[in-house]
């Protein structure tokens, strides 16, 4: 089944095929595969989520490992946006998410924590792209905000606390 996802997103991004192929460091005809169905090896998926600046999991949804199901069993993940509930909720349904989405409409969630940038390009102010893991005792153990809006945060590294909680 061709990944009509991964394919949006390289159009999405300009960059096109061989320039993709070029920045994650393989053969043309390997993109196209990957277009194709084939999965590519973990490290190529991180690549190109970073590349692309989409998360790994929508590019490969089926593709968590064993120990990221573990860890993410023991905590419960909530995006929050500054989006409508409305505009959240047609996105969730188009992009099959399955977790907890929340509003932060009034951008008082941003504020609380920091992440909140005055103004985007004229746009206003609006949220950061930023991660928390907070544990059941509400101390934040892991905390990162990219340096821009297209950045993803660094799924490693928030795997690694999760994976410590207990």
């Amino acid at each position: 089944m061709a990944n009509e996802r991964l394919r949006a997103a390289i159009l999405a991004s300009g960059l096109g095929i061989q320039a993709t192929a070029d920045a994650v460091g393989v053969d043309r005809k390997t993109i196209e595969r990957w277009i194709s169905g084939r999965t590519p090896y973990r490290r190529h998926q991180y690549a190109l989520a970073s590349l692309l600046a989409v998360d790994l999991p929508y590019l490969w949804p089926d593709s968590r490992p064993t120990e990221e199901v573990s860890a993410m069993g023991q905590a419960e993940v909530v995006a929050i946006s500054v989006d409508t509930p409305f505009a959240q909720e047609a996105w969730a349904q188009k992009e099959k998410i399955g977790i907890t989405l929340a509003s932060d409409l009034n951008k008082e969630t941003a504020k609380a924590y920091g992440t909140l940038l005055p103004d985007l390009i004229g746009l206003g102010a609006v949220s950061a792209r930023a991660a928390f893991v907070i544990d059941k005792n509400g101390v934040i153990q892991y905390s990162e905000q990219t340096p821009s809006p297209k950045e993803l945060p660094n799924f490693h590294r928030i795997k690694e606390t999760l994976g410590k909680l207990k």
